[in-house]
């Protein structure tokens, strides 16, 4: 039996540096190992240094966030949620065991066979989730999304493969499809030129794509704020919140007057700010500059100003 016990505190002592946690203490656990009971956390698990007994995992309702070498010591190893898309575990080509220490040949052979079986058994389904979910973390990244934002993406990537609708066409272009539309559902103020910087995939293909998942899928989207874009654009060019409200009441005045909204929302969103900054010399915002940050042509603005100042004025 000692020789169980020290077999036990040895095994626990193999390549690592055991680190005591203070707040950790033998009275937080009803039953007795041995004498001398030294409590420790070790990857993630409650164990007693001296016979080696474990008492029981460390339960967290969150992922703790890592800033120190004892924080990265004490980590758990194995994520404590479960992703519900993709493979929980993968069983990778690395020779090493947990400890550092290579394989044998009987291990290598069978650990090789699993993997080669783990592969057969996913279907076309699993593998292209396996695909995009990367592409949706790269997106997310650049632009910053909410986390909603990737969701209601991946909820609507997921009816897409459902309908097999990615036979034959590009998953990076479908990705950057469903990310746009969840951005429309939500109705955030973000645009499709930016979605084509984030992906570097050309405008028309995630336009075509876009089209197809709509009329597939039959989602009907509603028509794009344009007062949400006013407020964006106006934070960029730092202008105060008094001036974005004056830009946004001038667009309802016009539209009360009967100015009809047609094309681009953004295209509006610059023209009232325009109008609005025009009156106030302090603050020296052309229209390249205005027509650079909405993804507009400066033809495009100078008309969209002229509408609104027709109409608001009539």
């Amino acid at each position: 039996m000692a020789e169980d016990l020290e077999y036990k505190k040895m095994e626990f002592r193999i390549n690592t540096d055991i680190e005591f946690k203070p707040d950790v203490k033998s009275s937080d656990f009803d039953e007795k190992c041995c004498d001398n009971p030294n409590i420790i956390l070790y990857r993630g698990i409650y164990v007693c240094e001296n016979c080696g007994v474990v008492k029981g995992p460390m339960l967290s309702m969150s992922e703790n966030r890592i800033f120190s070498a004892d924080d990265i010591k004490n980590k758990r190893i194995n994520e404590p949620f479960y992703n519900n898309h993709g493979y929980r575990t993968l069983i990778s080509n690395n020779n090493m065991d947990i400890f550092g220490y290579p394989l044998s040949v009987k291990n290598k052979i069978k650990y090789a066979k699993l993997a080669k079986i783990q592969k057969s058994i996913t279907n076309s389904y699993e593998r292209n989730i396996m695909v995009a979910n990367p592409k949706f973390g790269q997106i997310s990244a650049v632009l910053r999304l909410p986390k909603q934002v990737i969701r209601e993406a991946n909820r609507i990537f997921k009816v897409v493969l459902s309908k097999r609708l990615t036979t034959g066409r590009s998953i990076d272009q479908l990705v950057a499809a469903c990310i746009y539309i969840a951005i429309r559902l939500l109705d955030l103020p973000r645009t499709l030129e930016e979605i084509t910087y984030a992906s570097q995939i050309d405008e028309k293909k995630i336009a075509k794509n876009y089209r197809l998942i709509l009329n597939e899928l039959d989602i009907n989207l509603p028509p794009q704020k344009i007062p949400p874009f006013i407020s964006r654009f106006g934070d960029e060019l730092k202008i105060p919140s008094q001036y974005q409200i004056e830009a946004i009441n001038l667009f309802e005045n016009a539209k009360k007057h009967g100015l009809i909204v047609s094309g681009d929302p953004k295209s509006y969103a610059a023209a009232a700010i325009y109008i609005v900054m025009k009156k106030y010399k302090e603050y020296k915002i052309n229209q390249s500059k205005i027509a650079k940050i909405s993804f507009i042509s400066d033809v495009t603005l100078r008309k969209k100003i002229n509408e609104i100042k027709n109409t608001a004025c009539s």
